[in-house]
């Protein structure tokens, strides 16, 4: 009764009678990324959990329909070039970054996996994402369209108790645009810092015609190589007062950014026989980890 190795034989899943496993998982301390409770422990996760998806290079909210934990099978620890690591079966399945599944005893030093990055945007809000930063989900939408549905076009969605980091479905609100401006109305801090703005601004107007203008004679450009592809290109001033003028395209920066934000496997490290815990997911039948990689479902079948 002991594990071969081969990940084929069904068992009986100790938690949950009437399932069967036929492929094993990832040890019980793996943290999962939840939509709205941050990072939780397979071993904690419960059925009926919201987690983070992958589909198409975007990330959306799948849920969680089977879990338990399965007898103790042969693992391997995953190093990724983010300082991260997960231990998983030898013959579970992990995400590329192009979305095709692969085999742990499969993946090679070098490869990538897709991504997965939650952070905060300039106004405060939590945004996740995987290919690129330019195709984000905003956490807020993405519950309130899983609780309210479909926002309607033209509406804002409220955090009631004022903080833009707490995504609970009870403490978001579909409003009109005029009753979101009622609820959130400027403190007198902001107002007295906007006031003081305007009169520093006007008490410092000046010419900006010839030479008063602080930017006469230092408009033109520079070429430059681009990071991505190494060609040479004009970068207008204005982009390199930025901090931008680095890529030659729309294009190289996109490829640049994915070759950023896409974890690559470092080592595959023996790490014995582990107790592991299964975990199925509906919609994408994938979900993301907080070392930052997106794990293919188990295989619970009843």
């Amino acid at each position: 009764d002991t594990y071969d190795g081969s990940g084929r034989t069904p068992h009986l899943n100790q938690h949950q009678s009437g399932l069967w496993s036929i492929d094993w998982c990832l040890t019980g301390d793996t943290e999962v990324e939840t939509v709205y409770g941050g990072a939780k422990k397979i071993r904690d996760i419960t059925v009926g959990e919201h987690v983070w998806s992958w589909k198409n290079g975007r990330c959306v909210v799948g849920t969680v329909t089977m879990h338990g934990q399965t007898r103790p099978a042969r693992c391997a620890t995953v190093v990724l070039d983010n300082g991260e690591r997960f231990t998983a079966t030898m013959n579970h399945k992990m995400l590329l970054r192009d979305g095709t599944r692969i085999r742990v005893d499969h993946l090679e030093a070098g490869m990538s996996l897709a991504a997965f990055r939650r952070t905060t945007d300039a106004y405060g809000y939590e945004v996740v994402y995987s290919s690129s930063a330019f195709e984000y989900t905003k956490t807020h939408r993405a519950i309130g369209e899983l609780v309210h549905g479909a926002l309607p076009e033209g509406w804002h969605t409220h955090h009631v108790d004022g903080d833009k980091r707490n995504n609970h479905p009870d403490n978001l609100l579909y409003v009109t645009p005029m009753e979101h401006a009622a609820l959130t109305p400027r403190t007198e801090r902001q107002r007295g810092a906007s006031s003081e703005n305007a009169r520093v601004m006007l008490e410092g107007r000046r010419s900006y015609v010839g030479e008063s203008n602080p930017n006469y004679g230092k408009l033109r450009g520079e070429d430059r190589p681009c990071l991505h592809c190494d060609t040479v290109f004009y970068a207008a001033r204005a982009a390199l007062n930025r901090g931008g003028g680095k890529f030659c395209s729309r294009e190289c920066y996109y490829a640049a950014q994915r070759g950023r934000t896409n974890h690559k496997v470092v080592a595959i490290l023996e790490s014995g026989i582990l107790p592991v815990w299964n975990m199925t997911v509906e919609g994408e039948h994938n979900y993301a980890l907080a070392c930052g990689v997106f794990s293919g479902n188990s295989q619970i079948e009843p």
